[in-house]
């Protein structure tokens, strides 16, 4: 079921990849992500105080809100994904989604964070994704034709 539930994730993201190259060609991309922040307040705020006594959603609010260390982490996680989400558009406006897309799933920083955040212990099948993912990545670059030396790639990645 774990599976099932990444490719459906995986599936979302890729159309909302191509959705959030269509909307920056139209509008800045921060006003896109005002817009965004605000239909998702508007919306889990309505499920969570119109909702969360309903059989459907009693399992899914875990407790009520409380202004302490798991609030606070969850506003440290929220504004880590504000800015990764602004560079990622900055990207999507500079570059094809076929090309930022596939730089941004290069996993190392998440791989980083597991093991030195997290504490998971180190695995040498993740340098392996990694070293298999970069090389994946210089071949799409390269068959493009976007690159012609290994300088150019080293600049793409950064």
């Amino acid at each position: 079921m774990g599976i099932i539930l990444v490719l459906i994730g995986a599936f979302c993201f890729a159309i909302s990849n191509a959705y959030w190259k269509k909307v920056t060609e139209t509008i800045p991309y921060h006003i896109g992500m005002f817009y965004r922040g605000v239909f998702a307040t508007i919306i889990f705020a309505i499920l969570y105080f119109g909702f969360r006594q309903a059989d459907f959603f009693k399992y899914w609010v875990v407790r009520d809100i409380v202004f302490d260390n798991e609030f606070l982490l969850s506003i440290a996680l929220s504004v880590f994904n504000i800015f990764g989400l602004v560079f990622f558009l900055q990207g999507i406006q500079k570059a094809p989604v076929s090309v930022v897309v596939p730089v941004s799933s290069l996993k190392l920083f998440t791989i980083l964070t597991a093991v030195f955040v997290v504490g998971e212990v180190w695995q040498s099948n993740y340098l392996w994704a990694f070293i298999l993912s970069t090389v994946g990545l210089f071949l799409l670059y390269y068959k493009r034709g976007e690159i012609h030396n290994a300088k150019e790639f080293e600049k793409g990645l950064i």
